[in-house]
């Protein structure tokens, strides 16, 4: 499924919609769902928006994201701004800087980003982590709640046990009236271990652990395919210092076609028979994304910097290292870390489909010479 629909991806203009199988994809500056009734929605642009009725999940990414139609499904989304103007009757899991929520959420809420408000009603379990949080609407289930500021609206009820956050100096209480004290457990940020309280893991453990790992792997990786596939490798550096919105939205598509592709291939008996190589194929999907995008996001910030772009194992252990680098760090940023980094990732994954599928099918005059790769 993935090189079936990856061509398509590399051949579409800037902003472009694609229906399939009653999906909807599309991606550009200003994007929205047109298609009357979709079965799953796949967002990404500077502005997406939600504007009909959605049979299943939406995937959005953008600096924009407004629902302004109900989510009979899932709803993942990361940007800047998050609005939530409909129900959602499944899931939502949401990323940015501000998030509203105004109407309900049928099943759990995680969301995390800076201002982070909820007026709407939560039926399931509730996790979430801001900077400013405001709640004047109702959590059913139980509620992890880790705020520097937070605040209760007078109708605002959270109705299972309560999780709460709080710095040595921060005395959030929540009053009674949203629910009584045998039903809240005060933490403090200490048992988090980071001093922005944004991740409960140290910059010490994880760059020494975790991250040191990730480094050595991606790095080494990356150095051993291009001695094995030179060409390709120098095809790949080329695409990553062209247009980042291009690779980026063409990843976003590709990933979320594997996922979808894979779950409904989950659904028969000989695809739940495979279940563990289907996650096998999406897990290294997601790695050599994460390789391919810390190789050209190092092989853009180098070439910022006026160093030589000749290729070279040298040249590319450098720009691997560069790229890697980066994209651990940028995980410590808090709050949305992790959503830069899976765009590091998805602009791999774009890369790798521009080099696999663009080339010989759309530009044979560009193909590189050479070796098969």
């Amino acid at each position: 499924m993935l090189a079936l629909f990856a061509p398509a991806f590399a051949m579409a203009d800037a902003e472009s919609a694609i229906s399939f199988g009653g999906d909807y994809f599309a991606a550009g500056n200003t994007v929205e769902t047109a298609q009357p009734g979709p079965n799953d929605v796949f967002l990404a642009g500077e502005y997406a928006t939600v504007t009909t009725p959605v049979q299943g999940n939406v995937h959005a990414m953008a600096r924009n994201v407004r629902v302004h139609a109900s989510v009979a499904g899932n709803l993942y989304a990361a940007g800047q701004d998050i609005l939530i103007t409909q129900t959602v009757t499944g899931n939502a899991s949401l990323g940015g800087y501000t998030i509203e929520i105004d109407n309900n959420i049928g099943g759990n809420l995680r969301a995390g980003g800076t201002n982070l408000t909820l007026r709407g009603t939560v039926d399931g379990t509730a996790i979430m982590t801001a900077k400013n949080l405001h709640i004047s609407g109702t959590i059913e289930g139980d509620a992890l709640l880790n705020a520097k500021n937070i605040t209760f609206g007078p109708n605002a009820q959270i109705k299972g046990q309560i999780t709460l956050y709080q710095g040595d100096h921060e005395n959030s209480a929540i009053p009674s009236s949203v629910a009584p004290k045998d039903r809240i457990t005060i933490k403090r940020d200490a048992d988090w271990d980071r001093e922005d309280h944004s991740m409960p893991w140290s910059f010490a453990d994880f760059f020494g652990g975790i991250g040191l790992g990730i480094i050595i792997l991606v790095t080494a990786i990356a150095v051993v395919f291009s001695t094995i596939a030179p060409t390709a490798t120098a095809k790949i550096s080329e695409l990553g210092k062209g247009s980042i919105g291009r690779s980026w939205w063409i990843g976003f598509l590709t990933f979320s076609v594997l996922i979808g592709g894979a779950i409904v291939l989950a659904m028969t008996i000989i695809g739940l028979l495979a279940t563990p190589v289907i996650a096998l194929i999406v897990a290294l999907t997601a790695l050599a994304g994460l390789v391919a995008g810390a190789y050209g996001l190092g092989a853009r910030l180098t070439q910022l910097v006026g160093r030589d772009a000749a290729l070279s194992k040298l040249a590319v252990l450098r720009d691997a290292l560069t790229g890697i680098i980066t994209a651990v760090l940028i995980q410590f940023v808090p709050f949305v870390g992790w959503i830069a980094l899976w765009l590091v990732v998805l602009f791999g994954i774009g890369l790798l489909s521009r080099w696999l599928f663009q080339p010989p099918l759309f530009k044979p005059e560009s193909a590189p010479g050479g070796d098969a790769s």
